[in-house]
């Protein structure tokens, strides 16, 4: 959680709120652009508001909405809605060649079988090319060097620290150095795979 009074980190917070109510409050205290003192006074005197306008009780904490949907799934045995997400989200990501050549990044949520998954990808066509599964931490090889800016990763053996939706990742070399959003069409041209 951030603790720097930043406006735009609020407004951006805000609609994640659930309570429709108190994010329209938010909402328009926020678009008075109040110094960092105001927002705190309001933090500390933001209460609920009656039917009738009276004061109610003071706001402490809200809820907000965290993660995409398809990040969940009903776990109740009658199907009344006990939305559940693991606490690791996921148990790696598939990485994959979509038909136009762009690759892709699908995380494989805890709750989901890697097989399934793999079967539902290579389902949506002929053209798909999966690649492999990679977990955070799991050692990967590039059998060329990858340009990328001013880095270039020299081939060898890495340490992969994430892979990003948008498929950037960040890999770690043998001598500790972070090279940070390399593309991943940039590493699969270098050979990137994971070590046999």
């Amino acid at each position: 959680m951030k603790e720097v009074f930043d406006l735009k980190t609020a407004v951006s917070r805000i609609k994640a709120v659930r309570d429709e109510e108190i994010r329209r409050r938010l909402a328009e205290f926020v678009a008075t652009e109040p110094s960092e003192l105001a927002w705190r006074t309001f933090c500390e005197t933001f209460t609920q508001r009656r039917k009738n306008g009276a004061i109610g009780s003071l706001i402490k904490t809200v809820t907000v909405n965290v993660g995409e949907a398809k990040e969940y799934i009903d776990m109740s045995k009658d199907g009344s809605g006990a939305w559940r997400k693991a606490k690791k989200s996921h148990k790696g990501q598939l990485v994959y060649l979509d038909e136009k050549g762009k690759a892709r990044v699908r995380p494989i949520y805890v709750f989901e079988s890697t097989h399934a998954v793999m079967d539902e990808i290579q389902t949506q066509g002929y053209a798909i090319t999966v690649i492999g599964f990679f977990q955070s931490g799991c050692t990967v090889d590039l059998s060329a060097p990858a340009v990328h800016t001013t880095n270039t990763l020299p081939p060898g053996r890495y340490i992969l620290n994430t892979i990003k939706a948008d498929g950037r990742a960040t890999l770690t070399s043998s001598a500790s150095t972070i090279f940070i959003n390399i593309p991943m069409l940039k590493l699969l041209a270098a050979g990137f795979r994971r070590p046999k």
